[in-house]
């Protein structure tokens, strides 16, 4: 006995759902082996490069021993300072002036807390604040409840720029000109009870 077409098409479609729903079931994102977390830089284009903990310590043997707080012995991390890494993503850190100081770098961590620096206090040849970023501690792997990537900004009062769980660095440029424009679009009241008031 022949189905109807109706029956038919409806089998189909069904097949075809299931077939669809059990393609994107095993359409996962394979799970990142340790070593191979990356860390991500975003220019203020959009652009974006990553890093792995090997590329990062391709870049730079650099170490510093430090106390991360809460009474923690101090340990030596392996670490990249963040000049030296925004600059080989192709951030520009030298010779700053005029609007280029209107840059900030905003530190991000896995669970959305998240931190600024300006750029000029960055450069070398202003600021020169020594921030870092950590990769390793006493030649191991940072534990995932602090890394595996970490700020370390030595001398301040607080750590509260040391980002733990590091997983993005943003470079955004702030626009005073369009937060002043934003700012004259919504009058005051006083200023709609009388539009004569002037500034002498």
């Amino acid at each position: 006995m022949m189905r109807p077409v109706g029956d038919v098409r409806l089998t189909a479609l069904r097949l075809a759902a299931a077939l669809a729903l059990g393609g994107a079931a095993t359409m996962t994102a394979p799970a990142r082996l340790p070593g191979q977390e990356a860390i991500s830089v975003e220019r203020p284009d959009g652009s974006v490069r990553t890093y792995t903990t090997g590329q990062l310590a391709a870049l730079s043997s650099d170490t510093l021993r430090v106390s991360t707080g809460h009474g923690a012995p101090p340990a030596t991390f392996q670490v990249i300072p963040l000049g030296r890494l925004l600059s080989h993503a192709g951030v520009a850190l030298d010779s700053l002036g005029g609007r280029d100081l209107l840059q900030l770098v905003v530190a991000e961590a896995r669970d959305g807390y998240a931190v600024a620096f300006s750029l000029g206090e960055l450069s070398p040849t202003l600021g020169n604040r020594e921030v870092a970023v950590a990769f390793t501690r006493d030649a191991r792997a940072i534990p995932p409840t602090d890394g595996p990537f970490r700020l370390l900004v030595p001398g301040e009062a607080r750590a509260a720029r040391a980002v733990r769980q590091l997983v993005r660095l943003r470079v955004l440029r702030v626009d005073p000109a369009a937060r002043a424009g934003q700012r004259s679009q919504r009058p005051s009241p006083s200023a709609t009870k009388s539009s004569s008031r002037s500034h002498g």
